[in-house]
């Protein structure tokens, strides 16, 4: 009987969005690849009857994005307290995003829109996501895509980022 050889772990610097960023060029791959990895991982833990197939949902997109964003934060700010954010008023939401109360808190739109989530403009997977919303809006200007980008999202110096 052959011993098990012991094994090898290599621990590698590379963060999870920098393998993301330099596998896909594009922010809609990287995002579905990690939609079918919640998707495999939620089906593993469900029943038989439970399981979800064909295409991914809608929902599972935006889960899929909202995980990519999770990570995003954790690698780029420190928390409420960062250097880059000592000129907003940003505080922690119960997600663990960080979110810039802006100047129109009291009116009666979406919670996303009034609050948006503080995103970096120097990320890869940032920069991503302006070019997938720039393709998709039919190559907008400048302000409209600023415009449209900040109904859900805060970048950091946006303009010079778009």
């Amino acid at each position: 009987m052959k011993s098990a050889a012991p094994a090898l772990v290599s621990v590698n610097q590379e963060s999870c969005t920098e393998w993301f960023c330099q596998r896909f060029s594009k922010y809609e791959n990287m995002v579905r690849l990690v939609g079918w990895i919640s998707r495999f991982i939620l089906n593993r833990l469900s029943i038989k009857e439970n399981r979800n197939t064909g295409e991914l949902t809608a929902s599972e997109f935006g889960r899929a994005e909202l995980i990519f964003f999770r990570i995003v934060r954790k690698e780029t700010f420190q928390g409420e307290d960062d250097k880059k954010v000592k000129f907003l008023s940003v505080y922690k939401d119960e997600d663990g995003f960080l979110r810039v109360k802006t100047k129109i808190t009291y009116r009666k739109d979406t919670d996303n829109s009034r609050k948006p989530v503080l995103l970096p403009s120097e990320h890869g997977v940032v920069s991503r996501w302006i070019r997938f919303h720039h393709e998709k809006n039919s190559h907008c200007g400048v302000q409209t895509l600023i415009n449209i980008l900040r109904e859900t999202y805060w970048i950091l110096r946006g303009r010079n980022s778009v």
